[in-house]
């Protein structure tokens, strides 16, 4: 392997590492929203409101929660920023609203 490739992979984990340390809930996911990666902060805030606990695709698995996500997800046209700004979403995990 050479050096440039040896690095990037040692980059690539070390941002994978920190990511997964982060204490704030992280999905990439795509245009249809399939997930890709989720940390472990996200898993143990959007487990409990799923009700299958499948995390295969955010759209789907909260579309009881907010269920235009794909549609306002797929109709913002910036390059970044919020697509949902102090929305309020509630839902019932364990017997307690959160």
């Amino acid at each position: 392997m050479s050096d440039i490739a040896g690095n990037t992979a040692v980059a690539f984990e070390e941002l994978l590492q920190f990511l997964y340390l982060t204490p704030v809930g992280i999905v990439k996911f795509g245009a249809d929203g399939t997930i890709d990666l989720v940390n472990p902060v996200a898993s143990q805030v959007l487990l409990p409101l799923v009700p299958e606990g499948n995390l295969d695709n955010l759209y789907d698995s909260l579309r009881p929660l907010i269920s235009d996500l794909g549609e306002l997800v797929r109709s913002f046209t910036g390059n970044a920023g919020p697509i949902l700004d102090k929305q309020r979403v509630e839902a019932k995990a364990g017997g307690k609203r959160q």
